[in-house]
């Protein structure tokens, strides 16, 4: 809430917060004997510390992200929540692959050698036994399985559309603020360049280097940045040369990747 009558301070960071900022404050104000004259957080530090205490890290994020408080979107986070929701996915597919396997096997062959062959199997994983897997397994999560469906079905055309823009974003790149520049430059092949922020924020502004500028980069220019690993400086050549090769071409309002030839791109070595 706001403090429309006077200032209040923040107790987490120690500043003076103005009487149009949001504060968030605890509910016993005035009745807490830990804080009997009253504890209020700024909105920034009450994120922080709403991060702190949530365990459930993915919710922490994503609340932040639904309420549109962009600036205040953590990108290490989000990146290492979707490489968790990727590893969640991976192992969904291995358990439903594993279950269809044992709904599948061996009663349902028709090789009459493989039976003969597997007969101990064959004994243990009988139709009973199918039967007690999809009723103990299937049927009881029968909800949860349709659930699974509607959002991966959902997911399909949405994963598209965010995909689409990413591509209509970097190809973009003659348009690219310094800003631009220095983000693509510390986060291009999975921030293998990280180390070198520094140097490319001071290389960027003091040769005022933008998006349309970035077509005249070449190995003195990352020499300068300090890039002095030649294999790593290659790399990133190579990197920025795929950048530079893409246009954007609309068709049904779906952007794409496409080099000058025609043909999809794909990064350099695949």
């Amino acid at each position: 809430s706001t403090y429309h009558s006077s200032a209040s301070w923040c107790d987490g960071c120690q500043k003076n917060m103005s009487s149009a900022e949001y504060s968030y404050h605890c509910p016993k104000r005035g009745t807490s004997n830990a804080h009997p004259s009253g504890y209020d957080y700024c909105f920034q530090c009450a994120v922080d510390k709403y991060r702190l205490q949530r365990k459930d890290k993915l919710s922490a994020e994503l609340d932040i992200i639904v309420h549109s408080k962009h600036n205040l979107i953590d990108n290490n986070n989000v990146s290492k929540i979707m490489l968790s929701l990727q590893s969640l996915q991976c192992k969904q597919l291995e358990l439903m692959q594993a279950i269809h396997h044992m709904m599948t096997t061996h009663n349902d062959s028709n090789d009459a050698d493989e039976v003969k062959q597997d007969a101990s199997a064959q004994q243990k994983w009988n139709h009973l036994g199918k039967l007690q897997m999809s009723q103990s397994v299937l049927h009881e999560n029968i909800n949860a399985l349709q659930s699974m469906q509607g959002v991966q079905k959902s997911m399909v055309p949405l994963t598209t559309t965010l995909l689409s823009k990413h591509c209509a974003l970097m190809s973009d790149w003659k348009q690219w603020t310094q800003q631009d520049v220095i983000h693509w430059f510390i986060t291009v092949d999975n921030g293998e360049y990280k180390q070198y922020a520094a140097q490319f924020r001071q290389w960027v502004a003091k040769e005022n280097v933008k998006g349309s500028g970035l077509q005249w980069v070449d190995g003195d220019a990352l020499i300068r940045c300090g890039v002095m690993d030649i294999e790593k400086r290659n790399k990133l050549l190579l990197s920025l040369k795929t950048l530079l090769s893409q246009t954007v071409t609309n068709d049904d309002q779906t952007a794409v990747f496409m080099s000058t030839d025609g043909q999809y791109a794909q990064p350099e070595g695949q």
